[in-house]
């Protein structure tokens, strides 16, 4: 994590590696740019499309809340793999 010269980036670095994280997970409306950071210095991939308290246009992916846990769920599990 070049960009992120402090200790809190270097240790976020260390436990990446330690912990052999695979994805980032970030809301949909959330600010991406740290994730996006941290994912491109270490090669784990960013999951920015998951819904937390915001559901889909009507007729979409996760426009009711059964189906914005469906969406999640699997969105995270196929991350995971």
């Amino acid at each position: 994590m070049a960009a992120l010269r402090d200790p809190a980036g270097e240790e976020a670095d260390e436990t990446i590696e330690r912990e052999r994280v695979k994805a980032i997970f970030a809301e949909s409306q959330a600010n991406p740019r740290v994730a996006q950071q941290v994912a491109r210095e270490t090669g784990i991939t960013i999951v920015d499309t998951l819904y937390a308290d915001t559901f889909s246009e009507p007729g979409g992916e996760a426009d009711t809340y059964l189906k914005l846990m469906v969406f999640d769920a699997t969105t995270i599990a196929g991350a995971l793999k």
